[in-house]
């Protein structure tokens, strides 16, 4: 899709940032391991000046970046035993999207990383070829992971987000009023869309614990603990994408942070077990 609208035979399209790594490279800092503790954090950063950035760069390759939206926080799931720390996870075979370094922060966790596309991972899962997998609540629950998958851990490892898209070549034909107006209705609609994706992803965790899931979590101030276990897989690519961009974020992140301690953003634990059913699924 994203190459359908350098060709201008698209006109609009929302993918996941990763994919628009190929087309700029710092896109790949948004999906560093366990860097943003909270969605508020996530929206400070992509709708500031840095994320601002990155959609500037964008109309050099054929591309004119809205808004970011919202995929959300990335949880682990998996058929073998309950995960409250990554001590836990020896000899678990974690699918993970087929992205280098997300499989090299996995293996460097102590996972047996398995990179395979999505459509693939149900029936891995069901045929036991692979223990579990990662992906936002909401997509756990519609894609039924939960049928073969008993536990559930709340990791908040990656937070994904999707960018909307416009080709270039379609907004070089509107008025500049006709720009305004889209950019403006694109900027309400992310708004309205993560609201409702934290609506339904509260929703999702609710009704996988009905459904049977055995609910943990990593608490939030094991993040930090677990970024500095990366620190051989993250230095490498920061050389690979370059490291301005991934200094001043996490120059802005420190910002942030500092100008909160009185009033933290989204950063309270979630309890450590949230649900236990005994009935395998």
């Amino acid at each position: 899709m994203v190459i359908a609208l350098q060709k201008g035979t698209q006109d609009i399209t929302c993918p996941d940032s990763s994919t628009l790594a190929k087309q700029v490279r710092d896109f790949s800092v948004i999906n560093y391991p366990f860097t943003f503790l909270g969605e508020k954090e996530a929206d400070h950063i992509l709708d500031g000046p840095w994320g601002q950035e990155l959609l500037g760069a964008l109309p050099a390759t054929g591309l004119v970046g809205l808004a970011f939206w919202e995929n959300g926080f990335r949880q682990l799931t998996n058929s073998k035993r309950a995960i409250t720390n990554m001590a836990q996870v020896k000899g678990i075979r974690m699918r993970t999207m087929q992205n280098q370094m997300l499989i090299d922060s996995f293996t460097e966790l102590g996972f047996e990383a398995v990179p395979m596309a999505f459509p693939k991972v149900y029936p891995a899962l069901a045929a036991k070829e692979v223990d579990g997998q990662e992906n936002p609540l909401p997509t756990i629950l519609s894609s039924k992971f939960y049928e073969v998958q008993q536990h559930l851990t709340l990791s908040r490892h990656v937070y994904s987000a999707f960018v909307l898209l416009i080709s270039k070549q379609t907004w070089d034909t509107l008025a500049p009023a006709e720009r305004a107006l889209l950019a403006a209705a694109a900027q309400e609609a992310r708004d309205y869309q993560r609201n409702l994706n934290r609506e339904a992803t509260a929703a999702a965790l609710e009704q996988l614990k009905k459904l049977g899931m055995q609910v943990t979590s990593i608490e939030v101030r094991d993040a930090e603990l677990l970024r500095r276990r990366l620190r051989p897989v993250l230095d490498k690519y920061n050389k690979e994408v370059g490291e301005r961009a991934v200094i001043a974020m996490y120059v802005a992140l420190s910002q942030l942070r500092a100008a909160q301690t009185a009033r933290p953003l989204n950063t309270a634990p979630v309890p450590t077990v949230l649900a236990s059913r005994s009935k395998p699924l």
